[in-house]
């Protein structure tokens, strides 16, 4: 998952610094895919040649490598960077939710926002916290944001309002979006099913 994440990040960083031709973003995408792999897989970077195949053959592997050595040097070889997931596995930790569904609920909503661009106003720690705030409030905890909270994240409850905010309406929208594929990931039962929970009122 943190694969995920970092691709996410190195395709806007690109996006940021270079235009390309719509026909090319996929390639933007499987050569991000490709560099976060190499970074972030214990297992080892994704085969070329299966990126190859996700493209049906859309690029060659030649023109994988070549633009692989484009992206790299657009980005001034800083691959690596704290991204969303990075935040949300040590909060989640100090918010004690290690397995069950307020652990999923947060990988849910934190995994959403990467959907929408209007989500890049907030810093990623800033959505990492939002996800685990909200997250705890959908299971019912008592104390939604304590004291370790705020030592460990350095956001203060209301600093978080205008971000859980966005967050909020952005579950809310997924219902009449063509972005579901997140939702309906989370749907399924090795997730706990969470995308069926309804959300709560967040003032």
């Amino acid at each position: 998952m943190p694969t995920l994440y970092l691709t996410v990040a190195l395709i806007d960083r690109f996006l940021e610094r270079k235009c390309v031709s719509r026909k090319k973003l996929k390639l933007v995408g499987v050569t991000a895919m490709l560099l976060a792999s190499k970074v972030e897989e214990v297992h080892g970077a994704l085969e070329i040649l299966d990126l190859v195949y996700v493209t049906d053959r859309s690029y060659t592997d030649i023109e994988i490598i070549e633009f692989e050595s484009t992206m790299i040097n657009t980005l001034g070889f800083c691959i690596w960077m704290p991204t969303i997931w990075h935040f949300l596995v040590h909060f989640l930790n100090v918010a004690g939710l290690d397995s069950g569904k307020g652990y999923w609920m947060a990988h849910y909503y934190a995994e959403r926002t990467l959907q929408t661009y209007a989500m890049l106003t907030f810093l990623p720690s800033m959505i990492a916290a939002s996800a685990v705030y909200m997250a705890r409030k959908a299971i019912g905890t008592s104390a939604t944001w304590d004291d370790a909270l705020v030592r460990a994240t350095r956001y203060k409850e209301g600093t978080l309002k205008l971000c859980i905010r966005a967050m909020a309406d952005l579950i809310h929208s997924t219902t009449n979006s063509s972005c579901h594929a997140v939702r309906d990931k989370y749907r399924r039962g090795k997730y706990m099913s969470v995308a069926s929970i309804p959300l709560p009122t967040f003032h």
